[in-house]
């Protein structure tokens, strides 16, 4: 619920993954930086459609985990372009990353 859920820098830096993780607003760079990026990660868990994010992602030839809800295995193709994982599967998305 809004106003209830903790801010995602509040989860990162309790995890303690504040090294490994950056929270951006917005950016106008988003091409280079996904260049620079060795993953990008599309955790959704509802149907978005086709996001612009994986679409960003892949122009770069940047290699893409998400979850297979709508929209992205229209987009990703397991095993080529990237690797699709089940939505609400926390495990798996982080098997993916590994």
């Amino acid at each position: 619920r809004a106003g209830k859920r903790p801010p995602l820098e509040t989860i990162v830096r309790e995890a303690g993954l504040g090294r490994a993780v950056t929270i951006w607003g917005y950016r106008d760079d988003v091409p280079e930086i996904l260049a620079a990026s060795q993953l990008s990660v599309d955790g959704s868990h509802t149907g978005l459609g086709i996001t612009g994010s994986l679409r960003e992602s892949l122009a770069m030839e940047t290699p893409v985990v998400a979850t297979a809800v709508v929209g992205n295995p229209e987009l990703v193709r397991h095993g080529g372009t990237g690797l699709l994982v089940p939505p609400r599967d926390p495990e798996a998305l982080a098997d993916a990353v590994l």
